[in-house]
């Protein structure tokens, strides 16, 4: 492993050493060598690697070529030459050089071991707690590994201090959400170092503790963000050496979640499980009850899925995480996420039994206020099929959007509406029709119409006369009247109907009214949204 001087500084502090020239803390080393007096008359030493140890005094010949990267024992520079140097670090006179080449040298020999322990876990594929574990020995202060919804995978380290009025005070409080520690602004800086992709660690002091230093960095897998990593400067203040282990770590857990495809997945937030399950089949089971786990679900649980659309389109990060947090204070303990341009969430029935009158009540209320119109499916029992409700509370909002007279509505009382809206998207309806009915509807007027609604109510109510006049407001006998007459038209006794008769004459009912509503200007491409 090679040694950021930044790393090497923090390491040689009981020397107490002092940097008269760095082109920067960042650069790495792989070893330490005295430098030979025999290499004084040569022409240049030329190892990038290596970072030398001379004394002062056999450095003052003017014959002589430095390498790049010195460690100086002696107080007097006078004599040595700068310009060919890209570092000098001076430690005083009376440094035993042999005590301090063995330092350095166990110092490499340490991280080696060390960096090789990571790695043997990563081919191992060991539990994360235990890669976490290794990391943490090099690191001063104790970290914490999140997921994309600040929720906590895994923590590791040791306190020395006490972290009360910290984040970690509530990182293991159930139910926390912890982007709350942070205000409306931090999390818009934070969300846009995420934006940016900023693959260096990155200090901040947050409004709700201005006694601490945060340190964070992001682990990124082929352009996706997998995870992030937090520390605190509880127990020792960052320094630039300790800021380099911690990208060293970055670097290696990047590495664990590439070859570790079922911690590559759990480090993914519930944005991450809501994309698999939307759009990859075949997403593991131990993956998903992982997530549910963590939220006190179970994968056959009753769930309703809400399909939210904002006034903006193409929300950016910062827009959407300002719809996420007030969906989420409405519904706490709900998943929210953003998927396809939608607003998504999920929600138990046993929660918020969003059929009530009471949440419909308090539904209306979240919805106007921020002008968003909501979709929502059928309840399920499989978590799995996420995909089929999706599509239910898509549709169920895009009847919303239509309509100004409700914020919301349910997809159960459209499935049949949905099923013609697909058939119609291939083929023209009137192919299923029976072809009495299609001659109807060419020339139709209102008493056709009202002919046709009559029979299909009839039809779904088992040819029951009675039951269809009630649900019509019509006396029987004038029900019966439009029966017959309609029957001779089509010249059909309802009476000795096979299945495949009645079948054929219900949906060309449906097609029917379904042909109706669009004669009548029904236009589901609306302009609610604004770009």
């Amino acid at each position: 492993m090679d040694l950021a001087l930044a790393i090497l500084l923090d390491e040689l502090a009981i020397f107490q050493p002092r940097i008269e020239k760095a082109i920067s803390l960042k650069t790495e080393f792989r070893n330490v060598h005295f430098l030979p007096d025999e290499s004084l008359n040569i022409e240049t030493i030329v190892d990038q690697s290596t970072l030398f140890i001379a004394d002062a005094t056999t450095l003052t010949q003017e014959s002589t070529k430095l390498p790049a990267d010195l460690l100086i024992i002696g107080a007097d520079l006078s004599g040595i030459k700068w310009e060919s140097l890209d570092t000098l670090i001076r430690l005083s006179g009376e440094t035993d050089r042999e005590a301090l080449f063995q330092h350095l040298f166990d110092v490499f020999a340490s991280y080696q071991a060390w960096d090789q322990r990571l790695l043997t876990a990563i081919i191992d594929q060991v539990a994360i707690d235990e890669f976490l574990n290794i990391a943490a020995e090099k690191l001063q202060n104790p970290m914490a590994l999140f997921d994309n919804a600040m929720s906590v995978m895994a923590t590791a380290g040791k306190f020395v201090k006490s972290p009360v009025g910290t984040i970690w005070e509530k990182i293991n409080l159930p139910g926390y959400p912890l982007l709350d520690f942070f205000t409306l602004q931090e999390q818009n800086e934070l969300s846009i170092n995420v934006m940016k992709q900023v693959d260096e660690p990155y200090l901040y002091r947050p409004t709700f503790d201005p006694d601490h230093t945060y340190a964070s960095t992001h682990i990124w897998v082929a352009g996706k963000l997998s995870g992030n990593i937090g520390l605190v400067d509880l127990n020792a203040p960052f320094t630039a050496g300790q800021l380099r282990v911690l990208w060293h770590i970055t670097q290696r857990l990047t590495q664990y979640f590439k070859t570790n495809d079922v911690y590559q997945r759990l480090a993914e937030n519930q944005t991450g499980l809501i994309n698999h399950l939307l759009e990859d089949p075949l997403i593991q089971d131990q993956n998903v009850a992982y997530h549910l786990g963590r939220f006190g679900w179970q994968r056959d649980d009753a769930f309703y899925l809400l399909t939210f659309v904002a006034p903006i389109e193409n929300l950016s990060i910062i827009e959407a995480n300002t719809y996420l947090k007030r969906i989420y204070n409405h519904f706490p303990g709900s998943m929210v996420t953003v998927y396809q341009g939608y607003i998504i969430a999920i929600i138990r029935q046993g929660e918020y039994p969003i059929e009530t009158a009471a949440e419909q009540q308090s539904l209306p209320l979240l919805l106007g206020k921020y002008q968003l119109k909501c979709g929502i499916s059928r309840c399920f029992h499989d978590f799995l099929q996420l995909k089929l409700y999706f599509v239910q509370s898509r549709y169920a909002v895009d009847i919303a959007i239509q309509n100004e007279s409700a914020s919301f509505y349910f997809y159960a009382p459209y499935v049949t509406e949905h099923l013609l809206d697909c058939l119609a998207s291939s083929v023209d309806l009137r192919v299923f029709c029976d072809p009495d009915i299609v001659a109807m509807l060419t020339t139709a007027d209102d008493l056709d119409r009202e002919l046709l609604r009559n029979l299909h109510i009839y039809l779904l109510h088992g040819r029951n006369l009675s039951a269809a006049a009630k649900v019509l407001n019509l006396h029987r006998n004038t029900l019966i009247y439009r029966i017959d007459k309609i029957a001779r038209r089509l010249k059909l006794d309802f009476n000795s109907l096979s299945e495949n008769e009645l079948f054929s004459l219900i949906f060309s009912c449906m097609v029917a009214e379904s042909i109706d509503g669009q004669d009548q200007g029904i236009d589901r491409c609306s302009n609610y949204r604004q770009k």
